[in-house]
């Protein structure tokens, strides 16, 4: 029953950048909707993550590619995750 919103995010992404700041200045709003953020960080260099106050993820090759399935199919996007 927990509202959970999950981002996809990379440091080579400009409008993940862009959207990160604007959330992080939204963080205490999200939270007292009830709204978790999840950022999973799709970055080969594992050490960087987003300056933000959220959970963070780092999925695995399989994991990402199991959410492209998903995102083609279910949205019928025909494309991967950007």
């Amino acid at each position: 029953g927990k509202k959970t919103l999950l981002n996809f995010w990379a440091s080579w992404c400009p409008p993940c950048k862009q959207e990160m700041a604007e959330w992080k200045v939204a963080a205490g709003r999200f939270a007292a909707a009830g709204l978790e953020v999840v950022v999973a960080s799709v970055d080969e260099d594992k050490r960087k993550q987003p300056d933000a106050p959220f959970a963070l993820l780092r999925p695995s090759e399989r994991e990402v590619a199991a959410w492209n399935l998903w995102h083609r199919h279910l949205y019928e996007r025909r494309q991967d995750v950007g």
